[in-house]
């Protein structure tokens, strides 16, 4: 949709769709997050694993689910980037990125 809003010149329809999707995507890792909170033990002794492994894979879960509303958000503002024609701007945040992992 963004793109074609886009190629129709209609700027506002498509500012409005990253808009919803970047709520959307927000609200629905916020959601992913209350989830795994409370069922990640037996998500995870579901898995088979040796109890001396659920301790640290319960702490990696952890560690995981926090970022979950940060990712769906950039993957849906590089979406919209992308939808625009703005490679340049991605390649900057995934450097940017990429860097601060390094550290």
């Amino acid at each position: 949709r963004v793109s074609a809003a886009l190629a129709a010149n209609d700027r506002k329809r498509a500012s409005d769709t990253i808009s919803t999707a970047l709520i959307i995507s927000v609200i629905s890792g916020a959601a992913l997050v209350v989830l795994m909170l409370a069922c990640s033990q037996p998500i995870l002794a579901s898995t088979g694993a040796v109890p001396e492994m659920l301790a640290a894979a319960g702490g990696y879960l952890l560690v995981r689910i926090w970022a979950c509303p940060a990712v769906l958000a950039t993957t849906v503002l590089q979406s919209g980037l992308l939808a625009q024609r703005d490679s340049f701007t991605c390649l900057l945040a995934v450097l940017v990125s990429a860097s601060f992992n390094v550290v």
